[in-house]
């Protein structure tokens, strides 16, 4: 019997109206892991991807031990109500 493995190289590009958070100075999510951080408990927010630094790559679907950091942009999925006031707290 065979076994196959294809490798596949795929670019994705970030659509410019995907929902983001920018975590600020000072916030609460500074330090914390996405497992802990309480987006996808208290608010139903899924993280889907990670920039940590401006000029940094997005990691999609990142490991829930990641650890936000002052500055990381999230992309994030979920009602778009909760996103907007989680803005004024990230």
């Amino acid at each position: 019997m065979a076994i196959f493995i294809v490798r596949h190289s795929v670019q994705l590009a970030m659509p410019s109206e995907a929902p983001t958070l920018t975590v600020s100075s000072g916030s609460e999510l500074v330090g914390k892991t996405i497992r802990t951080c309480g987006l996808k408990d208290n608010f139903g927010i899924q993280i889907l991807g990670v920039q940590q630094s401006s000029a940094g790559e997005i990691v999609f679907n990142p490991p829930e031990s990641m650890p936000l950091v002052e500055g990381a942009t999230l992309v994030v999925m979920g009602e778009l109500e909760k996103i907007t006031k989680l803005r004024s707290q990230a």
